[in-house]
């Protein structure tokens, strides 16, 4: 994130996804992705396993306006995704926070 803030232009947007450790189904796979690593199974990726709370902090420090979270089930405005998504920004100037 820190080095999104400082690549970005003013008014730039960080947009990712991630997996929520406050989900039930995204734990799961927390757990199961643990126990491949001990059986010694490879997986073809990394996974991201976060808390909002701790990507908020991490805007708030760099910078960014204050994230704005899609769950991962949500098809209002795009197809659902199933990770959950986070949008926030690099304040353009004299921009009011939000």
């Amino acid at each position: 994130m820190q080095d999104a803030f400082r690549a970005l232009k003013l008014g730039g947007r960080m947009v990712f996804s991630f997996m929520e450790l406050e989900s039930a189904k995204h734990r799961r796979i927390l757990f199961d992705r643990v126990e491949m690593f001990r059986a010694g199974r490879e997986w073809g990726h990394l996974d991201t396993f976060l808390h909002r709370d701790w990507i908020c902090r991490w805007a708030a420090e760099l910078g960014f306006t204050a994230p704005a979270f899609t769950d991962g089930t949500d098809a209002t405005h795009h197809a659902a995704f199933w990770q959950t998504l986070v949008a926030m920004d690099k304040p353009a100037p004299g921009a009011a926070a939000r």
